[in-house]
């Protein structure tokens, strides 16, 4: 907190001072029949601050010294301290000597601006740069003790804290209102593929995809032929990189041209339908773009190449990724330790089959609806990124001292919670 200049009355204060740590530790096994509340690491969910699957646990199955703590304690997780692992405690208990129970000074810091205080991204960043071991990072206790905080009147943090929960509970209700109009985002689209691709129409009169085909195949892995991958060469698809309506070349890997010339069958051509056969993706389909340039797929991926005169490709990945697509995708999975579908399942692959002509038009009329949802989507995003943003930055001002000229100003807060109404 070096050369922040603090309003009158606020101090800096160590936290060894203002919150000594209580090492106070007791072996279970000398209580064996006592039930304890044990909080362990995995017990606290990062950045809540919230206590999960507690269970009253017996003296006898707990090995090793724990600290005490009390409803006097904030706890702070040393080990990888950058989960932001910090609890408020209503409870009294035991914990793992890997958490420090801080016991705040009456009169100089309450739990609940000690608490906020090691949450925020100031801090965070610190025990990043204090860290030590490799396998198991830790915060030095003397690191924790010596780092001072800005300290406001007694009053001050109560009002500091009061409107942070409440901009925080503000922000948590964003979230999920984004969250339930993603999810009305989704439904219509499903709702609106159904319209053009009815599952009884496809099982009485579908055409076997097979028939509407020119090649159906998939790749190999470089390794099985003594190949590795390289940094430059034909660009090599995985399963990973074929999402839902969109080949994802962010993490590309190449292959030598000897391994994509050998593998001649699953060469790439401009347009091709890619399917994923295997694992958690089976179903996600894309088109090849014009710029893929020299590639090949692995054995997880499906190359389609269409009859252009009986089948457009664009009306194909609409159909894979309906709600109608992926049940008889889904339908023909060989049930094993990984999940998959064949070259097979798909060339019979029943799909409905109109004229070029409506297909064009089921085509044109989807690509609307789905640009206008990925608009919708992407608004979506922004939003979060922005709600993302913005406790970190309200937790730093609350630490300065400027929290409520930011708030209205019209930078912070009202920037911030115009998105609520979009």
């Amino acid at each position: 907190m070096d050369g922040i200049e603090l309003p009158a009355g606020w101090q800096l204060k160590k936290i060894g001072d203002a919150a000594p740590i209580d090492n106070e530790v007791v072996l279970p096994t000398q209580y064996p029949d006592r039930l304890f509340q044990y909080v362990a690491l995995e017990n606290i969910e990062s950045g809540t601050g919230r206590v999960v699957g507690l269970k009253p646990t017996e003296g006898s199955s707990i090995k090793s010294n724990k600290f005490l703590f009390s409803k006097n304690h904030v706890l702070f997780g040393k080990l990888r301290p950058y989960l932001n692992k910090v609890v408020v405690p209503d409870f009294e208990g035991i914990c793992s000597t890997d958490i420090l129970p801080l016991r705040p000074k009456p009169g100089v810091i309450t739990r609940e601006f000690l608490s906020l205080f090691l949450r925020s991204s100031t801090f965070i960043e610190y025990t990043k740069s204090m860290m030590e071991g490799t396998k198991m990072p830790r915060l030095r206790t003397p690191d924790l003790e010596s780092y001072e905080i800005p300290v406001p009147p007694m009053d001050e943090q109560r009002r500091i804290v009061a409107r942070v929960e409440e901009l925080t509970r503000r922000v948590g209700e964003a979230r999920e209102l984004r969250k339930q109009a993603t999810d009305e985002i989704n439904i219509a689209s499903k709702t609106v593929s159904k319209k053009f691709f009815d599952q009884n129409d496809i099982d009485e009169s579908g055409t076997a995809l097979g028939e509407v085909t020119t090649r159906i195949t998939k790749g190999e892995s470089p390794r099985w032929q003594g190949f590795q991958y390289q940094n430059d060469g034909p660009t090599f698809v995985r399963s990973e990189n074929v999402l839902w309506g969109f080949l994802d070349l962010s993490k590309r890997t190449h292959i030598p041209k000897e391994f994509h010339r050998k593998l001649n069958r699953s060469q790439l051509r401009s347009g091709d339908v890619l399917v994923n056969l295997v694992g958690a993706s089976i179903g996600r389909a894309c088109i090849v773009p014009d710029e893929i340039g020299e590639a090949n797929v692995n054995q997880a991926v499906a190359v389609v190449s269409l009859n252009a005169k009986a089948l457009l490709n664009r009306y194909l990945l609409h159909f894979l990724l309906s709600p109608a697509g992926q049940h008889s995708i889904h339908g023909g999975e060989v049930q094993s330790a990984q999940p998959n579908i064949s070259l097979t399942d798909l060339a019979t692959l029943k799909v409905p089959l109109p004229s070029l002509g409506e297909q064009q038009s089921i085509v044109d009329h989807l690509d609307s609806f789905q640009s206008r949802l990925d608009g919708l989507r992407c608004l979506q995003s922004e939003t979060e990124a922005e709600l993302a943003k913005f406790t970190p930055a309200l937790l730093a001002k609350a630490f300065r001292g400027e929290l409520q000229a930011w708030l209205f100003e019209g930078g912070g807060f009202c920037r911030t919670f115009s998105l609520y109404s979009q």
